[in-house]
């Protein structure tokens, strides 16, 4: 049996979104509440989260949430017009002695996360690197078009870099020349949002290597279910708009991510962050976004074993 939708939870999903109020926007159906800036509670320990950043193999920076909110040279504070509190990177021109680095971004919560926690601790961004297929038109993995991700970094004030991809080694071509532009260009290191498969790390940080800059994974063999509960936390919304239907059906799609909705995952036998691909998400609106953004979703189609909520701004 599908999910239930609750009442309080942002629901996305156009079916049943048209059956309860027709003309409803996302905008007035926001639930996720914004966390306490800085001290966030481990839900697992009961204590404040304590964020490692890893370059390479090797631990750069720890620092404890009460410390990463001191105000960190080249960031500027505020609020979204949804009320959530956002950093925002100075403009260029200003004093930074902060390393810039490019984010590898996909427009999904962890690479949203990742960013997130590099701003915090003073590092400039120099841009969002996403990949996407030129024959499709399309991101790779979250399926986003060019143009929607084009209005993500328009929120975030940071400038974008889409780069069209081939297939197999033709895709890492694509990205080592990409990624040694921006070292010609005085990026010293690109960021990524992976959790703990290790394959992916030795791609990534094997790719860095190659176009002579470091790799940066914030988020690196940290807990999956802390990683989801920090997400929420500190303000981010996101909706599913991808599922593998063999681990979660098709009542998931359009749904905003809770800590509610992230235990309901898992208690259906998929991972509750999604790193084994059981489900993506969009990242509409959080403490990186000047505005919020209000995603129209079009009718769930069926991709392979996935199931595909289309995205539109």
């Amino acid at each position: 049996m599908g999910a239930s939708f609750r009442p309080g939870e942002a629901d996305l999903n156009p079916v049943r979104k048209r059956r309860r109020n027709r003309g409803r926007t996302l905008q007035n159906s926001h639930c996720l509440s914004v966390g306490r800036r800085g001290r966030q509670t481990d839900p697992e320990v009961g204590r404040p989260i304590s964020s490692s950043l890893w370059v390479g193999r090797r631990v750069l920076l720890a620092m404890p949430a009460r410390e990463a909110v001191k105000k960190p040279g080249g960031l500027q504070a505020g609020r979204n017009a949804s009320g959530c509190p956002f950093l925002q990177p100075e403009p260029v021109g200003r004093s930074m002695s902060e390393k810039r680095f490019v984010m590898s971004y996909s427009g999904g919560k962890d690479c949203a996360l990742a960013l997130y926690r590099m701003i915090r601790r003073g590092c400039q961004p120099a841009a969002l690197l996403t990949t996407y297929r030129a024959a499709l038109g399309c991101s790779w993995f979250h399926g986003l078009k060019p143009d929607i991700l084009k209005r993500v970094a328009e929120a975030m004030a940071i400038p974008l870099r889409l780069v069209p991809v081939g297939e197999g080694d033709g895709y890492r071509q694509d990205m080592l020349a990409a990624l040694r532009d921006f070292r010609r260009a005085g990026v010293e290191s690109c960021a990524f949002g992976d959790i703990d498969i290790q394959e992916h790390y030795d791609w990534c940080d094997a790719l860095c290597r190659d176009a002579g800059i470091e790799s940066v994974f914030p988020l690196w063999r940290e807990s999956r279910k802390r990683v989801v509960y920090e997400f929420v936390d500190s303000g981010f919304k996101a909706a599913i708009t991808v599922i593998r239907r063999s681990q979660l059906d098709e009542s998931f799609l359009g749904r905003t991510l809770s800590r509610a909705l992230a235990d309901e995952i898992a208690r259906r036998g998929a991972d509750i962050c999604g790193e084994n691909g059981e489900y993506h998400s969009f990242v509409y609106d959080g403490p990186l976004f000047r505005y919020p953004l209000v995603p129209r979703l079009g009718r769930p189609f069926r991709q392979g074993a996935c199931s595909v909520l289309p995205v539109r701004l």
